[in-house]
C-alpha cells in the first residue's frame, strides 16, 4: 500500500514562524498607494503617446486636459 501524506505527522509540515525569514511589515495603505501611482503613471504615459501621435487640435486639447488631471492626481499622492 502506498503511503500518503496521512502517514506523516502534521507537525512535520507546519511552518514554525521562527524559522521563516522576517520580512518588513508593509502597510496595506502603502501598497494601495503604490498601485494607484503605478496606474496613474501608466495612464500618463499612454496619454502622452497619444498626444504625440495625434494630428487633431481638438483631440490634442482633450489629451492635454486629461494629462493635467492625471498629473494633479499623481501630485496628491
Amino acid at each position: 500500500m502506498a503511503r500518503g501524506f496521512e502517514s506523516k505527522g502534521s507537525a512535520e509540515y507546519a511552518d514554525d514562524p521562527e524559522d521563516r525569514p522576517s520580512r518588513p511589515q508593509v502597510d496595506r495603505d502603502e501598497i494601495v498607494k503604490a498601485k494607484k501611482r503605478e496606474e496613474l503613471e501608466l495612464t500618463r504615459a499612454r496619454l502622452q503617446h497619444e498626444l504625440d501621435a495625434t494630428t487633431s487640435d481638438l483631440r490634442r486639447n482633450s489629451l492635454r486636459a486629461a494629462l493635467r488631471h492625471i498629473e494633479g492626481e499623481i501630485a496628491k499622492l
